[in-house]
Protein backbone atom coordinates (compact mmCIF):
# COMPACT_ATOMS: atom_id res chain seq x y z
CA UNK A 1 0.00 0.00 0.00
CA UNK A 2 0.90 3.46 -0.91
CA UNK A 3 1.70 5.70 2.64
CA UNK A 4 -0.10 8.99 2.56
CA UNK A 5 1.82 12.43 3.28
CA UNK A 6 0.07 12.59 6.51
CA UNK A 7 1.75 9.06 7.46
CA UNK A 8 4.93 10.54 7.24
CA UNK A 9 4.52 13.38 8.83
CA UNK A 10 3.28 11.49 11.90
CA UNK A 11 6.12 9.85 11.79
CA UNK A 12 8.30 12.52 11.41
CA UNK A 13 7.05 13.82 14.18
CA UNK A 14 7.32 10.66 16.19
CA UNK A 15 10.87 10.61 15.54
CA UNK A 16 11.09 14.28 17.08
CA UNK A 17 9.24 13.48 20.02
CA UNK A 18 12.07 10.58 20.50
CA UNK A 19 14.47 12.76 19.74
CA UNK A 20 13.60 15.25 22.83
CA UNK A 21 12.31 12.17 24.85
CA UNK A 22 15.91 10.74 24.61
CA UNK A 23 17.83 14.36 24.86
CA UNK A 24 15.99 14.83 28.47
CA UNK A 25 16.97 11.34 29.28
CA UNK A 26 20.58 11.10 28.93
CA UNK A 27 20.90 15.25 29.95
CA UNK A 28 19.05 13.39 33.53
CA UNK A 29 21.20 10.48 33.34
CA UNK A 30 24.77 12.59 32.73
CA UNK A 31 23.43 15.24 35.96
CA UNK A 32 22.59 12.71 37.85
CA UNK A 33 24.94 9.53 37.48
CA UNK A 34 28.35 10.84 36.19
CA UNK A 35 29.19 12.69 39.45
CA UNK A 36 28.52 9.69 41.36
CA UNK A 37 30.05 7.06 38.97
CA UNK A 38 33.07 9.46 38.96
CA UNK A 39 33.48 9.41 42.93
CA UNK A 40 32.84 5.73 42.78
CA UNK A 41 35.50 4.80 40.30
CA UNK A 42 38.11 7.40 42.46
CA UNK A 43 37.32 6.03 45.73
CA UNK A 44 37.44 2.32 44.23
CA UNK A 45 40.53 2.98 42.45
CA UNK A 46 42.20 4.71 45.56
CA UNK A 47 45.29 2.64 46.65
CA UNK A 48 47.03 5.05 48.76
CA UNK A 49 44.39 6.10 50.77
CA UNK A 50 44.41 10.03 50.00
CA UNK A 51 40.36 10.30 50.01
CA UNK A 52 38.57 9.92 53.07
CA UNK A 53 35.48 9.40 51.99
CA UNK A 54 32.65 10.59 49.34
CA UNK A 55 32.98 14.53 50.04
CA UNK A 56 36.87 14.86 50.48
CA UNK A 57 37.39 12.80 47.12
CA UNK A 58 34.75 15.14 45.68
CA UNK A 59 36.57 18.51 46.73
CA UNK A 60 39.94 17.60 45.78
CA UNK A 61 38.70 16.50 42.04
CA UNK A 62 37.32 19.84 41.94
CA UNK A 63 39.70 21.76 43.50
CA UNK A 64 42.80 19.71 41.62
CA UNK A 65 41.04 19.12 37.82
CA UNK A 66 38.24 21.93 38.51
CA UNK A 67 35.06 21.51 36.21
CA UNK A 68 35.00 22.51 32.76
CA UNK A 69 31.65 23.58 31.04
CA UNK A 70 33.65 22.25 27.99
CA UNK A 71 34.43 18.74 28.69
CA UNK A 72 30.75 18.48 30.30
CA UNK A 73 29.14 19.84 27.37
CA UNK A 74 30.78 17.41 25.07
CA UNK A 75 30.33 14.25 27.33
CA UNK A 76 26.48 15.59 27.53
CA UNK A 77 26.16 16.05 23.45
CA UNK A 78 27.98 12.16 23.57
CA UNK A 79 25.87 10.55 26.21
CA UNK A 80 22.42 12.44 24.87
CA UNK A 81 22.83 11.01 21.17
CA UNK A 82 23.11 8.01 22.67
CA UNK A 83 20.36 7.89 24.62
CA UNK A 84 18.58 9.73 21.36
CA UNK A 85 19.35 6.47 19.19
CA UNK A 86 18.38 4.13 21.93
CA UNK A 87 14.71 5.63 22.68
CA UNK A 88 14.15 6.07 18.55
CA UNK A 89 14.86 2.67 18.26
CA UNK A 90 13.08 1.03 21.17
CA UNK A 91 10.09 2.97 19.64
CA UNK A 92 10.66 1.93 16.23
CA UNK A 93 10.28 -1.62 17.25
CA UNK A 94 7.55 -1.31 19.66
CA UNK A 95 5.23 0.81 16.93
CA UNK A 96 6.63 -2.12 14.71
CA UNK A 97 5.70 -5.15 16.96
CA UNK A 98 1.96 -3.90 18.14
CA UNK A 99 1.28 -3.17 14.17
CA UNK A 100 2.82 -6.97 13.46
CA UNK A 101 0.04 -8.12 16.25
CA UNK A 102 -3.26 -6.22 14.82
CA UNK A 103 -2.71 -7.33 11.45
Amino acid sequence: PTRRSSDLSHDFNRVQMDFVAGWFGGVAGLVVGHPFDTLKVRLQTDTTGRYRGAVQCFRHIVQSEGVSLTSVLMYAYMHTHDTCTHMHTHDTYTHAHIRHLHT
